[in-house]
Protein backbone atom coordinates (compact mmCIF):
# COMPACT_ATOMS: atom_id res chain seq x y z
CA UNK A 1 0.00 0.00 0.00
CA UNK A 2 3.09 2.53 0.84
CA UNK A 3 4.41 1.99 -2.89
CA UNK A 4 0.88 2.46 -4.22
CA UNK A 5 0.75 5.76 -2.72
CA UNK A 6 4.00 6.83 -4.52
CA UNK A 7 2.31 5.65 -8.55
CA UNK A 8 1.39 8.28 -11.03
CA UNK A 9 -2.15 9.59 -10.99
CA UNK A 10 -3.84 7.48 -13.76
CA UNK A 11 -5.98 8.61 -16.90
CA UNK A 12 -8.98 8.46 -17.00
CA UNK A 13 -10.85 8.42 -13.89
CA UNK A 14 -8.30 9.15 -10.91
CA UNK A 15 -6.57 11.98 -12.88
CA UNK A 16 -9.84 13.79 -13.60
CA UNK A 17 -10.93 13.47 -10.12
CA UNK A 18 -7.70 14.36 -8.48
CA UNK A 19 -7.33 17.59 -11.41
CA UNK A 20 -11.14 18.72 -10.14
CA UNK A 21 -9.92 18.29 -6.40
CA UNK A 22 -7.15 20.62 -7.52
CA UNK A 23 -9.72 22.86 -9.10
CA UNK A 24 -11.47 23.31 -5.59
CA UNK A 25 -8.96 24.02 -3.96
CA UNK A 26 -7.47 26.65 -6.16
CA UNK A 27 -11.33 28.12 -6.29
CA UNK A 28 -12.54 27.73 -2.67
CA UNK A 29 -15.95 26.78 -3.54
CA UNK A 30 -16.33 23.31 -1.87
CA UNK A 31 -20.09 23.41 -2.51
CA UNK A 32 -20.30 23.47 -6.45
CA UNK A 33 -18.06 20.72 -7.92
CA UNK A 34 -16.72 22.22 -10.89
CA UNK A 35 -14.18 20.46 -13.61
CA UNK A 36 -12.38 23.13 -16.38
CA UNK A 37 -14.62 25.68 -14.74
CA UNK A 38 -18.08 24.10 -16.05
CA UNK A 39 -20.34 22.64 -14.13
CA UNK A 40 -19.60 18.88 -13.06
CA UNK A 41 -22.69 16.62 -12.30
CA UNK A 42 -21.16 12.95 -11.68
CA UNK A 43 -20.20 12.19 -8.60
CA UNK A 44 -20.97 13.36 -4.82
CA UNK A 45 -18.27 15.46 -3.77
CA UNK A 46 -16.60 13.88 -0.51
CA UNK A 47 -14.00 12.29 -2.79
CA UNK A 48 -13.33 16.03 -4.29
CA UNK A 49 -13.70 17.64 -0.78
CA UNK A 50 -10.88 15.40 1.46
CA UNK A 51 -8.78 15.60 -2.03
CA UNK A 52 -8.80 19.42 -1.80
CA UNK A 53 -8.27 19.63 1.90
CA UNK A 54 -5.20 17.20 1.82
CA UNK A 55 -3.93 19.63 -1.45
CA UNK A 56 -4.34 23.00 1.05
CA UNK A 57 -2.17 21.09 3.86
CA UNK A 58 0.38 19.36 1.91
CA UNK A 59 0.28 20.22 -2.32
CA UNK A 60 0.32 17.90 -4.89
CA UNK A 61 1.14 14.97 -4.56
CA UNK A 62 0.35 11.49 -5.80
CA UNK A 63 0.43 10.51 -2.07
CA UNK A 64 -1.98 13.26 -0.88
CA UNK A 65 -4.40 12.13 -3.37
CA UNK A 66 -4.75 9.17 -2.45
CA UNK A 67 -4.12 8.63 1.19
CA UNK A 68 -7.48 9.73 2.26
CA UNK A 69 -9.03 6.87 -0.05
CA UNK A 70 -5.97 4.28 1.84
CA UNK A 71 -7.24 5.59 5.29
CA UNK A 72 -10.74 4.63 4.33
CA UNK A 73 -9.29 1.07 3.15
CA UNK A 74 -8.35 0.51 6.50
CA UNK A 75 -11.01 1.48 8.28
CA UNK A 76 -12.92 -0.85 6.33
CA UNK A 77 -10.45 -3.85 6.93
CA UNK A 78 -10.97 -2.64 10.81
CA UNK A 79 -15.15 -2.34 10.97
CA UNK A 80 -15.20 -5.94 9.05
CA UNK A 81 -13.08 -7.56 11.59
CA UNK A 82 -15.34 -5.70 13.99
CA UNK A 83 -18.74 -6.37 12.31
CA UNK A 84 -17.27 -10.35 12.14
CA UNK A 85 -16.27 -10.57 15.85
CA UNK A 86 -19.88 -9.68 16.90
CA UNK A 87 -20.84 -13.05 15.03
CA UNK A 88 -18.01 -15.35 15.14
CA UNK A 89 -14.93 -16.77 16.73
CA UNK A 90 -11.62 -14.67 16.36
CA UNK A 91 -10.15 -16.75 13.49
CA UNK A 92 -12.90 -16.25 11.55
CA UNK A 93 -12.92 -12.03 12.16
CA UNK A 94 -9.08 -11.73 11.99
CA UNK A 95 -9.53 -13.86 8.68
CA UNK A 96 -12.04 -11.32 7.68
CA UNK A 97 -10.19 -9.17 7.39
CA UNK A 98 -6.72 -10.10 6.36
CA UNK A 99 -8.71 -11.26 3.44
CA UNK A 100 -10.83 -7.97 2.42
CA UNK A 101 -6.94 -6.61 3.11
CA UNK A 102 -4.99 -8.34 0.69
CA UNK A 103 -7.45 -9.20 -2.36
CA UNK A 104 -6.79 -7.75 -5.72
CA UNK A 105 -9.24 -5.42 -5.57
CA UNK A 106 -8.13 -3.77 -2.84
CA UNK A 107 -4.60 -3.31 -3.66
CA UNK A 108 -6.02 -2.10 -7.46
CA UNK A 109 -8.07 0.68 -6.12
CA UNK A 110 -5.57 2.22 -3.94
CA UNK A 111 -3.39 2.71 -6.46
CA UNK A 112 -5.89 3.90 -9.26
CA UNK A 113 -8.38 5.84 -6.46
CA UNK A 114 -11.59 6.37 -7.28
CA UNK A 115 -15.05 6.98 -5.79
CA UNK A 116 -15.14 3.11 -4.60
CA UNK A 117 -12.49 3.21 -2.11
CA UNK A 118 -14.04 5.26 0.20
CA UNK A 119 -17.43 3.51 -0.33
CA UNK A 120 -16.85 0.37 0.57
CA UNK A 121 -14.74 1.65 4.22
CA UNK A 122 -17.72 4.15 4.89
CA UNK A 123 -20.76 1.63 4.33
CA UNK A 124 -18.90 -1.97 5.66
CA UNK A 125 -18.19 0.75 9.10
CA UNK A 126 -21.90 1.65 8.63
CA UNK A 127 -22.96 -1.92 8.65
CA UNK A 128 -20.82 -2.47 11.81
CA UNK A 129 -22.70 0.13 13.90
CA UNK A 130 -25.79 -1.02 12.65
CA UNK A 131 -24.75 -4.85 14.12
CA UNK A 132 -24.02 -2.90 17.18
CA UNK A 133 -27.93 -1.15 17.26
CA UNK A 134 -29.39 -4.47 16.68
CA UNK A 135 -27.31 -6.38 19.35
CA UNK A 136 -28.52 -3.65 21.56
CA UNK A 137 -26.31 -1.04 21.17
CA UNK A 138 -27.12 2.69 22.21
CA UNK A 139 -27.23 6.13 21.24
CA UNK A 140 -23.29 6.17 20.29
CA UNK A 141 -23.68 3.56 17.49
CA UNK A 142 -26.84 4.60 16.28
CA UNK A 143 -24.79 8.04 15.94
CA UNK A 144 -21.76 6.14 14.18
CA UNK A 145 -24.25 4.15 12.08
CA UNK A 146 -25.46 7.95 10.71
CA UNK A 147 -22.14 8.93 9.89
CA UNK A 148 -21.31 5.48 8.17
CA UNK A 149 -24.23 5.86 5.80
CA UNK A 150 -24.28 9.67 5.72
CA UNK A 151 -19.82 9.13 4.57
CA UNK A 152 -21.27 6.80 1.72
CA UNK A 153 -23.84 8.50 0.50
CA UNK A 154 -21.63 11.77 -0.04
CA UNK A 155 -19.50 9.41 -1.70
CA UNK A 156 -21.89 8.25 -4.50
CA UNK A 157 -24.94 8.42 -3.68
CA UNK A 158 -27.95 6.30 -2.87
CA UNK A 159 -25.91 2.69 -3.07
CA UNK A 160 -24.61 3.99 0.69
CA UNK A 161 -27.70 3.40 1.88
CA UNK A 162 -29.28 0.30 -0.08
CA UNK A 163 -26.76 -1.78 0.89
CA UNK A 164 -27.19 -1.57 4.69
CA UNK A 165 -30.76 -1.83 3.96
CA UNK A 166 -30.89 -4.72 1.91
CA UNK A 167 -28.27 -6.37 4.14
CA UNK A 168 -30.19 -5.98 7.51
CA UNK A 169 -33.60 -6.34 5.75
CA UNK A 170 -32.43 -9.84 4.67
CA UNK A 171 -31.35 -10.70 8.07
CA UNK A 172 -34.53 -8.90 9.66
CA UNK A 173 -37.09 -11.26 7.62
CA UNK A 174 -34.81 -14.28 8.22
CA UNK A 175 -35.11 -14.13 11.88
CA UNK A 176 -38.96 -12.79 11.51
CA UNK A 177 -37.95 -10.27 14.14
CA UNK A 178 -40.21 -7.34 12.39
CA UNK A 179 -40.25 -5.28 16.12
CA UNK A 180 -36.40 -4.24 14.62
CA UNK A 181 -37.95 -1.81 12.43
CA UNK A 182 -39.80 0.53 14.70
CA UNK A 183 -36.25 0.97 17.23
CA UNK A 184 -35.58 5.13 18.02
CA UNK A 185 -31.65 4.16 16.94
CA UNK A 186 -33.31 4.17 13.08
CA UNK A 187 -34.64 8.15 13.85
CA UNK A 188 -30.91 8.97 14.78
CA UNK A 189 -29.26 7.09 12.58
CA UNK A 190 -31.55 9.17 9.54
CA UNK A 191 -31.04 12.60 11.59
CA UNK A 192 -27.10 11.96 11.49
CA UNK A 193 -27.01 11.16 7.72
CA UNK A 194 -29.25 14.07 6.67
CA UNK A 195 -26.83 16.34 8.80
CA UNK A 196 -23.90 15.25 6.63
CA UNK A 197 -25.65 15.33 3.71
CA UNK A 198 -27.41 18.74 4.19
CA UNK A 199 -24.25 20.54 2.44
CA UNK A 200 -24.17 18.61 -0.40
CA UNK A 201 -28.30 19.06 -1.36
CA UNK A 202 -27.58 22.61 -0.67
CA UNK A 203 -24.91 23.25 -2.94
CA UNK A 204 -26.64 20.79 -5.70
CA UNK A 205 -29.55 23.22 -5.09
CA UNK A 206 -27.65 26.33 -5.63
CA UNK A 207 -25.89 24.84 -8.56
CA UNK A 208 -28.68 22.98 -10.59
CA UNK A 209 -31.95 23.86 -9.02
CA UNK A 210 -34.01 20.61 -8.13
CA UNK A 211 -32.59 18.28 -11.08
CA UNK A 212 -29.17 18.36 -8.94
CA UNK A 213 -31.06 16.39 -5.46
CA UNK A 214 -32.85 14.54 -8.22
CA UNK A 215 -30.02 13.45 -10.16
CA UNK A 216 -28.12 12.19 -6.95
CA UNK A 217 -30.65 10.92 -5.39
CA UNK A 218 -32.32 8.80 -8.65
CA UNK A 219 -30.97 9.31 -11.67
CA UNK A 220 -27.35 8.59 -10.59
CA UNK A 221 -28.01 5.23 -9.54
CA UNK A 222 -31.12 3.83 -9.40
CA UNK A 223 -30.92 5.54 -13.11
CA UNK A 224 -28.46 2.93 -14.06
CA UNK A 225 -31.14 0.20 -13.80
CA UNK A 226 -34.68 2.42 -15.42
CA UNK A 227 -32.25 3.97 -18.09
CA UNK A 228 -32.61 7.69 -16.62
CA UNK A 229 -29.33 7.91 -16.05
CA UNK A 230 -27.66 10.35 -18.84
CA UNK A 231 -24.52 8.62 -18.80
CA UNK A 232 -26.45 5.01 -19.84
CA UNK A 233 -27.78 7.45 -22.71
CA UNK A 234 -24.59 8.51 -24.20
CA UNK A 235 -23.02 5.28 -23.90
CA UNK A 236 -20.33 5.73 -21.31
CA UNK A 237 -19.60 2.49 -19.49
CA UNK A 238 -22.35 0.42 -21.40
CA UNK A 239 -21.85 -2.81 -21.85
CA UNK A 240 -23.49 -5.49 -24.09
CA UNK A 241 -26.15 -7.02 -21.50
CA UNK A 242 -24.19 -10.07 -19.77
CA UNK A 243 -25.55 -10.81 -16.10
CA UNK A 244 -22.41 -13.11 -15.94
CA UNK A 245 -19.80 -10.01 -16.01
CA UNK A 246 -19.95 -9.70 -12.23
CA UNK A 247 -19.36 -13.06 -12.15
CA UNK A 248 -16.53 -13.32 -13.76
CA UNK A 249 -15.26 -10.23 -12.87
CA UNK A 250 -15.34 -11.36 -8.75
CA UNK A 251 -12.93 -14.16 -9.54
CA UNK A 252 -10.30 -12.20 -10.38
CA UNK A 253 -11.00 -9.04 -8.52
CA UNK A 254 -10.54 -11.34 -5.30
CA UNK A 255 -8.06 -13.15 -5.70
CA UNK A 256 -6.66 -15.22 -4.03
CA UNK A 257 -9.56 -15.72 -1.60
CA UNK A 258 -11.82 -16.18 -4.72
CA UNK A 259 -12.91 -20.00 -4.61
CA UNK A 260 -13.38 -19.65 -0.52
CA UNK A 261 -15.95 -16.69 -0.83
CA UNK A 262 -18.01 -18.69 -3.79
CA UNK A 263 -18.06 -22.27 -2.48
CA UNK A 264 -18.78 -20.17 1.75
CA UNK A 265 -21.66 -18.53 -0.18
CA UNK A 266 -23.07 -21.07 -2.03
CA UNK A 267 -22.89 -23.54 1.28
CA UNK A 268 -24.92 -20.40 3.37
CA UNK A 269 -27.65 -19.99 0.99
CA UNK A 270 -28.41 -23.67 0.58
CA UNK A 271 -28.19 -23.52 4.67
CA UNK A 272 -30.74 -21.04 4.56
CA UNK A 273 -32.94 -22.36 1.75
CA UNK A 274 -33.05 -26.02 4.27
CA UNK A 275 -34.14 -23.94 6.78
CA UNK A 276 -37.09 -22.69 5.19
CA UNK A 277 -34.70 -19.38 5.21
CA UNK A 278 -35.69 -18.86 8.80
CA UNK A 279 -32.34 -18.18 10.98
CA UNK A 280 -31.39 -18.50 14.85
CA UNK A 281 -30.80 -15.37 16.84
CA UNK A 282 -27.31 -16.37 17.16
CA UNK A 283 -26.84 -16.68 12.97
CA UNK A 284 -26.91 -13.99 10.84
CA UNK A 285 -28.31 -13.57 7.30
CA UNK A 286 -26.77 -9.65 7.11
CA UNK A 287 -23.57 -11.34 4.89
CA UNK A 288 -25.86 -12.82 2.58
CA UNK A 289 -28.10 -9.91 2.37
CA UNK A 290 -25.23 -7.43 1.16
CA UNK A 291 -23.23 -9.16 -0.94
CA UNK A 292 -25.95 -11.41 -3.21
CA UNK A 293 -28.72 -8.89 -3.10
CA UNK A 294 -26.60 -5.95 -5.05
CA UNK A 295 -24.65 -8.49 -6.86
CA UNK A 296 -28.31 -9.04 -8.73
CA UNK A 297 -29.14 -5.37 -9.10
CA UNK A 298 -25.62 -4.74 -10.55
CA UNK A 299 -25.95 -7.71 -12.79
CA UNK A 300 -28.91 -6.31 -14.15
CA UNK A 301 -27.69 -3.22 -15.17
CA UNK A 302 -26.67 -2.26 -18.44
CA UNK A 303 -24.19 -0.11 -16.67
CA UNK A 304 -21.40 -1.86 -15.58
CA UNK A 305 -17.94 -1.19 -14.48
CA UNK A 306 -15.92 -4.07 -12.40
CA UNK A 307 -14.84 -1.91 -9.36
CA UNK A 308 -18.84 -1.50 -8.83
CA UNK A 309 -19.02 -4.76 -6.95
CA UNK A 310 -15.70 -4.03 -4.69
CA UNK A 311 -18.50 -2.16 -2.05
CA UNK A 312 -19.59 -6.19 -1.61
CA UNK A 313 -16.46 -7.39 -0.73
CA UNK A 314 -16.27 -7.30 3.00
CA UNK A 315 -19.29 -9.64 2.89
CA UNK A 316 -17.45 -12.52 0.38
CA UNK A 317 -14.22 -11.90 3.28
CA UNK A 318 -16.65 -12.80 6.19
CA UNK A 319 -17.71 -15.87 3.89
CA UNK A 320 -14.50 -16.86 2.78
CA UNK A 321 -13.05 -17.05 6.32
CA UNK A 322 -16.22 -18.78 7.53
CA UNK A 323 -15.33 -21.52 5.35
CA UNK A 324 -11.95 -21.65 6.04
CA UNK A 325 -13.11 -21.97 9.41
CA UNK A 326 -15.15 -24.67 8.71
CA UNK A 327 -12.67 -26.65 6.47
CA UNK A 328 -9.87 -26.45 9.56
CA UNK A 329 -12.37 -27.36 12.17
CA UNK A 330 -13.64 -30.18 10.52
CA UNK A 331 -17.14 -29.30 9.98
CA UNK A 332 -16.66 -30.37 6.26
CA UNK A 333 -15.19 -33.27 3.94
CA UNK A 334 -11.85 -34.52 4.90
CA UNK A 335 -10.50 -34.56 1.21
CA UNK A 336 -12.20 -30.94 0.35
CA UNK A 337 -9.44 -29.62 2.91
CA UNK A 338 -7.21 -31.58 1.06
CA UNK A 339 -8.28 -30.37 -2.61
CA UNK A 340 -7.83 -26.88 -1.13
CA UNK A 341 -4.77 -27.51 0.44
CA UNK A 342 -3.71 -28.60 -3.21
CA UNK A 343 -5.42 -26.35 -5.69
CA UNK A 344 -4.18 -23.55 -3.72
CA UNK A 345 -0.46 -24.72 -3.53
CA UNK A 346 -0.80 -24.65 -7.46
CA UNK A 347 -2.79 -20.55 -7.42
CA UNK A 348 -0.16 -19.75 -5.17
CA UNK A 349 3.00 -20.45 -7.06
CA UNK A 350 0.91 -19.56 -10.24
CA UNK A 351 1.02 -16.09 -8.91
CA UNK A 352 4.45 -15.49 -7.74
CA UNK A 353 5.24 -17.12 -11.29
CA UNK A 354 3.43 -14.25 -13.22
CA UNK A 355 4.94 -11.78 -10.99
CA UNK A 356 8.64 -13.04 -12.11
CA UNK A 357 7.40 -13.03 -15.42
CA UNK A 358 6.37 -9.52 -15.26
CA UNK A 359 8.76 -8.45 -13.19
CA UNK A 360 11.83 -10.23 -15.16
CA UNK A 361 10.71 -10.17 -19.32
CA UNK A 362 7.62 -7.65 -20.15
CA UNK A 363 9.05 -5.01 -17.23
CA UNK A 364 12.20 -5.74 -16.09
CA UNK A 365 12.60 -4.77 -12.67
CA UNK A 366 16.37 -3.63 -11.53
CA UNK A 367 16.11 -3.16 -7.89
CA UNK A 368 18.13 -5.65 -6.23
CA UNK A 369 16.52 -4.94 -2.93
CA UNK A 370 12.89 -5.34 -4.37
CA UNK A 371 14.09 -9.24 -5.77
CA UNK A 372 15.89 -9.99 -2.11
CA UNK A 373 12.68 -9.25 -0.76
CA UNK A 374 10.19 -10.78 -2.96
CA UNK A 375 12.53 -14.35 -2.97
CA UNK A 376 12.65 -14.09 0.95
CA UNK A 377 8.59 -14.18 0.87
CA UNK A 378 9.23 -17.04 -1.59
CA UNK A 379 11.25 -18.95 0.86
CA UNK A 380 8.39 -18.17 3.45
CA UNK A 381 5.75 -19.19 0.90
CA UNK A 382 7.68 -22.96 0.56
CA UNK A 383 8.26 -23.52 4.48
CA UNK A 384 4.51 -22.83 5.27
CA UNK A 385 3.57 -25.67 3.03
CA UNK A 386 5.13 -27.85 5.43
CA UNK A 387 3.02 -26.69 8.90
CA UNK A 388 1.37 -29.29 10.47
CA UNK A 389 -1.13 -26.32 11.52
CA UNK A 390 -4.04 -26.71 8.51
CA UNK A 391 -5.07 -23.09 9.09
CA UNK A 392 -1.36 -22.15 7.88
CA UNK A 393 -1.33 -24.63 4.85
CA UNK A 394 -4.31 -23.21 3.36
CA UNK A 395 -4.00 -19.12 4.55
CA UNK A 396 -0.42 -18.64 4.47
CA UNK A 397 0.58 -19.78 0.60
CA UNK A 398 -1.74 -17.39 -0.82
CA UNK A 399 -1.17 -14.90 1.77
CA UNK A 400 2.43 -14.23 0.83
CA UNK A 401 1.77 -15.01 -2.79
CA UNK A 402 0.00 -12.26 -3.41
CA UNK A 403 1.54 -9.86 -1.16
CA UNK A 404 4.80 -10.35 -2.60
CA UNK A 405 3.05 -10.18 -6.33
CA UNK A 406 1.78 -6.92 -5.30
CA UNK A 407 5.10 -6.14 -3.58
CA UNK A 408 6.60 -6.43 -7.12
CA UNK A 409 3.97 -4.11 -9.41
CA UNK A 410 3.45 -1.28 -6.72
CA UNK A 411 7.11 -1.22 -6.17
CA UNK A 412 8.90 -2.16 -9.41
CA UNK A 413 6.73 -2.81 -12.39
CA UNK A 414 3.55 0.13 -12.15
CA UNK A 415 6.47 2.71 -12.23
CA UNK A 416 8.06 1.14 -15.48
CA UNK A 417 4.80 0.94 -17.08
CA UNK A 418 3.41 4.70 -15.85
CA UNK A 419 6.77 5.69 -18.16
CA UNK A 420 4.02 5.14 -21.64
CA UNK A 421 1.25 7.37 -19.47
CA UNK A 422 2.75 10.69 -21.53
CA UNK A 423 0.13 13.19 -19.88
CA UNK A 424 2.16 12.49 -16.07
CA UNK A 425 5.32 13.78 -17.75
CA UNK A 426 3.87 16.18 -19.79
CA UNK A 427 2.47 18.23 -17.15
CA UNK A 428 5.46 17.93 -15.33
CA UNK A 429 7.34 19.52 -18.34
CA UNK A 430 4.89 22.53 -18.40
CA UNK A 431 5.07 23.31 -14.28
CA UNK A 432 8.84 22.92 -15.21
CA UNK A 433 9.01 24.73 -18.01
CA UNK A 434 5.86 27.56 -17.96
CA UNK A 435 4.58 30.25 -15.68
CA UNK A 436 0.57 30.27 -15.57
CA UNK A 437 0.46 33.32 -17.70
CA UNK A 438 2.04 31.03 -20.68
CA UNK A 439 -0.84 29.68 -22.69
CA UNK A 440 -0.74 26.02 -23.39
CA UNK A 441 -3.36 24.05 -25.57
CA UNK A 442 -4.71 19.98 -25.38
CA UNK A 443 -5.17 19.88 -28.95
CA UNK A 444 -7.61 16.70 -29.32
CA UNK A 445 -6.51 15.35 -26.12
CA UNK A 446 -9.08 14.88 -23.48
CA UNK A 447 -6.11 13.99 -20.97
CA UNK A 448 -6.72 14.78 -17.08
CA UNK A 449 -3.08 13.87 -15.74
CA UNK A 450 -1.26 16.65 -17.59
CA UNK A 451 -3.72 19.34 -15.68
CA UNK A 452 -2.73 17.60 -12.28
CA UNK A 453 1.03 16.98 -12.77
CA UNK A 454 1.10 20.94 -14.18
CA UNK A 455 -0.73 22.51 -11.22
CA UNK A 456 -3.59 24.33 -13.16
CA UNK A 457 -6.05 24.08 -15.58
CA UNK A 458 -4.85 24.43 -19.60
CA UNK A 459 -7.31 24.66 -22.45
CA UNK A 460 -8.60 22.31 -24.46
CA UNK A 461 -9.79 21.91 -28.23
CA UNK A 462 -11.20 19.28 -30.31
CA UNK A 463 -9.43 18.01 -33.47
CA UNK A 464 -12.52 19.30 -35.11
CA UNK A 465 -12.96 22.91 -33.42
CA UNK A 466 -11.67 25.81 -34.93
CA UNK A 467 -8.23 26.47 -33.58
CA UNK A 468 -6.85 29.33 -36.31
CA UNK A 469 -7.26 32.61 -33.88
CA UNK A 470 -5.67 30.79 -30.57
CA UNK A 471 -2.13 29.86 -32.60
CA UNK A 472 -0.40 32.94 -31.92
CA UNK A 473 3.70 32.71 -31.53
CA UNK A 474 4.89 30.94 -28.09
CA UNK A 475 1.87 28.78 -27.56
CA UNK A 476 2.85 25.47 -25.98
CA UNK A 477 0.07 23.15 -27.20
CA UNK A 478 0.48 19.03 -26.05
CA UNK A 479 -0.89 16.52 -29.49
CA UNK A 480 -1.42 13.40 -31.03
CA UNK A 481 0.05 12.57 -34.59
CA UNK A 482 -3.51 13.62 -35.83
CA UNK A 483 -3.06 17.08 -33.84
CA UNK A 484 -0.10 17.73 -35.32
CA UNK A 485 -1.18 16.88 -38.56
CA UNK A 486 -3.89 19.37 -38.51
CA UNK A 487 -1.63 22.14 -37.75
CA UNK A 488 0.82 21.01 -41.12
CA UNK A 489 -2.30 21.20 -43.33
CA UNK A 490 -3.07 24.83 -41.51
CA UNK A 491 0.81 25.78 -42.18
CA UNK A 492 1.74 26.37 -38.97
CA UNK A 493 5.52 26.60 -38.31
CA UNK A 494 6.35 25.01 -34.88
CA UNK A 495 9.37 23.30 -33.16
CA UNK A 496 8.78 20.14 -31.23
CA UNK A 497 9.84 20.53 -27.84
CA UNK A 498 8.97 16.95 -26.49
CA UNK A 499 8.00 13.96 -28.18
CA UNK A 500 6.41 10.67 -25.63
CA UNK A 501 5.57 7.49 -26.81
CA UNK A 502 1.92 6.93 -25.16
CA UNK A 503 -0.57 4.26 -23.90
CA UNK A 504 -3.45 4.11 -21.50
CA UNK A 505 -2.06 2.16 -18.85
CA UNK A 506 -5.01 1.33 -16.83
CA UNK A 507 -5.46 -1.27 -20.18
CA UNK A 508 -3.69 -3.96 -19.63
CA UNK A 509 -3.82 -5.43 -23.08
CA UNK A 510 -1.42 -8.21 -23.49
CA UNK A 511 -0.01 -6.85 -26.61
CA UNK A 512 1.18 -3.75 -24.81
CA UNK A 513 2.50 -5.82 -21.67
CA UNK A 514 4.21 -7.98 -24.11
CA UNK A 515 7.92 -5.72 -25.11
CA UNK A 516 8.16 -7.69 -28.63
CA UNK A 517 4.37 -6.20 -30.00
CA UNK A 518 4.13 -3.08 -27.31
CA UNK A 519 5.82 -0.84 -30.40
CA UNK A 520 2.32 -1.68 -32.08
CA UNK A 521 0.60 -0.55 -29.08
CA UNK A 522 2.01 3.09 -28.79
CA UNK A 523 0.92 6.30 -29.92
CA UNK A 524 3.05 9.31 -30.65
CA UNK A 525 2.67 12.34 -28.41
CA UNK A 526 4.41 15.75 -28.55
CA UNK A 527 4.75 18.84 -27.37
CA UNK A 528 4.90 21.47 -29.33
CA UNK A 529 5.67 25.38 -29.28
CA UNK A 530 4.36 27.37 -31.89
CA UNK A 531 6.73 29.58 -33.98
Amino acid sequence: YYFGLQIDVMDVDAAQYASISMEMADSGEYLQVKHREQDYLDKPPLLFWTSAIMFKLFGLHNWSYKLVSLLFSLLGIYSTYRFARLYYSQRVAKLSALMLATCQALFLINNDVRTDTMLLGAIIFGVWQIAEVMRGGGLKYAIGAGVGIGLAMLTKGPIGLMVPILAFGTDIVAKRQFGKLFKWQWLVILFVAGLLLAPMVYGLYQQYGCYGPYFYFWAQSFGRLTGDNPFINSGLGKQPFSPLFFTHTFLWSFLPWSLFAVVGIFWSMLAVVKKGFRMEDNEEAISLGGFVLPFIAMSLSEYKLPHYIYVSFPFAAVFAARYIDDLVNGRTWHFTAKFFVGFHRFVASAILLIAIALGVYFFPVGEVWLWVVFGLLALFMVASLFSKDLAVQIVSPLLVAIVAANLLINAGIYPLMNQYQSTSYAGRYIADNTTEQDDVLLYGVHAHAIEFYAGRLLNYRSLGSEIGNLLTPGLLIYTTEDGKRKLDELGMEYNILETFQHYNVTLMHIGFLNPATRPQYLDERYILKIE
